[in-house]
């Protein structure tokens, strides 16, 4: 199928029929060439620091693709042949590389093109699980099917008889035996799609009595009781239990499953489901939901909250619903539920020393929560490291405040602060904290030094001279901070991952305005000594070595501007030609010209 181009201006593309066939016009090859120059492939790399996934990326969408029907619904935007996202970017092919050197190696066992997506290693990073979707037609609707990579065979293989339901995310997670996964799926027996042309049974009715929040607009709600009746069909799951041999087991009832998490020992599942009253001014995300805890034969163990319809929350920035919100697994303890209460009623605008409380119950969730740390901020996030280090950030909207705190998460004790700024600065940013996947899978704190103590930051580096990215680590003690490297020009280079905090071994994603990106292996410690991982080519050849010129003069009216001129490298014999002309090149631009000899 051919392709729609695009490259600075929009082609149209128009119909010529010749004997009755009506065809798409294509640009000049020189043009198509360009467009369908291969995209630089992903990668994603093994928590151990052993291997290298190599991702091919579709380059544009198929006028196949670009057909697919859209359902816009609840706040989603959904393709209803799949059961999945709308909008997907997908990978087309897998290779797999070792770090410590060797050839790139095809993965076998994928269709030719495949259309691949959620990718996720296991815990042990022997495995990669995949979301792989089929076509679909208007006769035959596809599927998101569940595949599996075994990294040391490079084969991957279908998971058979399981159908994921992608309307929320990634429909899957690992558990940590690294031989099971938790899946949510599209229910075997959910019948056919509700009856759009159904006469309405009533009127629509909706009443603010009690409500006294304004009311924000959203695109792509719920109208009437069939697109409720709609939303239930493509966005009911049944969760499964899923063995790499393909053993199967459904977990509790189906149900609108926005989330199911394992818990990091694996003997639990977090689940939060949707439920009805819906809304017709409010997406799902604000829909009413119940937080409960299942064991893995899909047991209710405890219920944790249900929380009603989110229709009166305040529009100001930095407003949240009361009551508890956020739930989540604590990744660094084995079954911990940790959670958020807004101690201001969620009206930003009200004054209080403390604006959210985290709370915390460890398993079997028989006793009565413990407050982790109180925040003066409204929460923005918890990274989690061990049982006596976390980081908390919190922020205000109305002056951008930032600020980050290190706590204990066993002791009650009141957190320090470790960053205090303003998220406008951007010269001042300390970076990113690293984060790695621990024998759970879960990503905690990468906790450095004799005492673990130290934390590594990885930062874009904006600054007078443009971005230049950096690691540094951090002693969260005594405060003081080390540079490891920072990117030098001419070449731009980002940190991806670090494979060894006493080594300092980094991965690094490296390119220039000559050199088509890839990635290095760079010792820190040995001078920056850099070792490279990937070879891609230069995908536009054609343009060869182009060089930007910043021109500036004065419009009719006098109004100075600048314009960006982007010169091929000209021959003396061309600018030779040039200066006999009568109107001989400006010195200003003749001088500035690249010459090759």
């Amino acid at each position: 199928m051919k392709k729609l181009f695009f490259l600075g201006v929009v082609f149209l593309s128009h119909l010529s029929v010749q004997a009755q066939d009506l065809t798409y016009q294509t640009p000049p090859k020189a043009i198509a060439d360009l467009v369908d120059a291969p995209i630089t492939p992903r990668v994603s790399i093994a928590s151990d620091g052993k291997w290298m996934l190599l991702m091919d990326v579709q380059d544009l969408p198929t006028i196949a693709d670009l057909s697919q029907p859209e359902l816009r619904i609840a706040g989603l935007r959904l393709n209803p042949r799949t059961n999945g996202p709308s909008r997907v970017s997908y990978s087309t092919a897998l290779k797999l590389k070792r770090l410590s050197g060797g050839t790139e190696i095809a993965v076998k066992g994928l269709p030719n093109p495949a259309k691949i997506s959620e990718v996720s290693w296991s815990p042990d990073d022997s495995k990669i699980a995949f979301a792989l979707t089929t076509e679909a037609t208007a006769a035959a609707g596809g599927q998101i099917q569940l595949w599996v990579l075994d990294v040391a065979t490079a084969t991957a293989r279908q998971i058979p008889g399981v159908r994921l339901n992608s309307v929320f995310g990634t429909a899957y997670r690992w558990l940590p035996d690294n031989q099971t996964l938790i899946a949510r799926t599209v229910p075997a027996n959910r019948g056919q799609v509700p009856d759009v042309t159904a006469a309405p049974t009533g009127p629509i009715v909706q009443e603010n009595v009690g409500r006294t929040a304004a009311a924000r607009t959203y695109q792509d709600l719920l109208k009437n009781p069939t697109d409720e009746k709609i939303f239930d069909y493509y966005a009911t799951t049944q969760l499964l239990k899923v063995s790499l041999d393909g053993k199967t087991q459904p977990l509790g009832q189906p149900g609108v499953i926005q989330g199911a998490s394992p818990s990091p020992d694996g003997k639990y599942i977090l689940v939060e489901t949707r439920h009805r009253p819906y809304s017709y001014q409010l997406t799902v995300g604000d829909f009413p939901v119940k937080v409960d805890v299942l064991d893995l034969a899909g047991n209710l163990v405890k219920s944790i909250a249900d929380l009603p319809l989110a229709d009166n929350v305040p529009t100001s920035f930095d407003a949240v619903p009361t009551g508890p919100r956020n739930h989540d697994w604590r990744d660094d303890a084995p079954a911990t539920i940790y959670w958020v209460e807004a101690q201001d009623g969620g009206d930003p605008k009200k004054e209080a020393p403390i604006r959210d409380k985290v709370l915390a119950l460890d398993a079997p969730f028989s006793a009565a929560p413990k407050e982790v740390v109180d925040l003066p901020l409204r929460y923005r996030g918890i990274r989690w490291g061990n049982n006596t280090t976390a980081l908390v950030s919190g922020g205000r909207w109305s002056d951008r405040k930032v600020m980050t705190w290190v706590f204990n998460p066993t002791t009650k004790a009141a957190p320090t602060v470790l960053f205090d700024r303003s998220s406008q600065d951007t010269y001042n940013d300390p970076g990113t904290p690293y984060m790695k996947p621990n024998a759970a899978g879960r990503d905690v704190l990468a906790l450095g030094g004799a005492d673990k103590q130290t934390i590594y930051l990885l930062g874009e580096g904006a600054s007078p001279e443009g971005s230049r990215p950096f690691v540094d680590q951090l002693n969260l003690k005594t405060r003081k901070t080390e540079r490891w490297w920072r990117s030098e020009a001419p070449f731009y280079e980002i940190p991806v991952a670090i494979l060894d905090t006493d080594k300092r071994l980094l991965v690094t994603r490296r390119e220039s305005v000559e050199q088509a990106p890839n990635y290095f292996l760079r010792d820190a410690k040995k001078k920056n000594k850099l070792t490279a991982l990937t070879t891609f080519p230069n995908p536009y050849p054609a343009l060869g070595t182009l060089k930007k010129q910043v021109l500036q003069y004065k419009r009719a009216d006098g109004l100075p501007l600048t314009a960006n001129l982007y010169l091929p490298p000209i021959t003396k014999k061309v600018m030779d030609r040039y200066l006999l002309c009568s109107k001989p090149i400006p010195l200003s631009i003749r001088t500035k010209v690249p010459l090759v000899r």
